[in-house]
């Protein structure tokens, strides 16, 4: 026990802490696309995401009802497995389509950097799950 870290004790209130941060991330990002689908397929096919509406739903309800799952703490690491790989196709996307330099994409970095954590731990004991799912 004398080998432990200090702050070993708070490690589930950490994970906590990153399950809701991240939470109202993707609740806010989501819910502006749940609201109005149809503006979301319209956005997703001026990116060139086609078929728009296919793409922009599925990103919609990832993020809206992942934030939700991520809130709970249910389905951890699977949420934080696809909206990581959604962040890294947002990067991808900046990168060559846009033509954006790589440090306009700190944000998305910062966002898979939580879903790592997450996919590594889980939901920890605060989650509804409790680290099983």
């Amino acid at each position: 026990m004398n080998n432990l870290p200090a702050f070993f004790f708070y490690s589930d209130w950490s994970l906590l802490a990153v399950r809701l941060i991240l939470a109202i991330v993707l609740l806010r990002h989501g819910w502006s696309k749940v609201k109005d689908l149809r503006e979301t397929a319209v956005n997703f096919s001026g990116m060139g995401f086609r078929p728009g509406f296919f793409w922009g739903t599925i990103a919609a309800f990832l993020e809206f009802f992942g934030g939700l799952a991520i809130a709970l703490g249910i389905w951890v690491p699977l949420v934080a497995f696809l909206f990581g790989a959604e962040m890294m196709v947002v990067i991808v996307w900046k990168l060559f389509k846009w033509k954006k330099p790589f440090s306009e994409c700190e944000f998305e970095l910062v966002l898979i950097g939580l879903c790592i954590a997450l996919l590594t731990f889980g939901a920890g004991y605060y989650g509804l799950s409790a680290g099983y799912f």
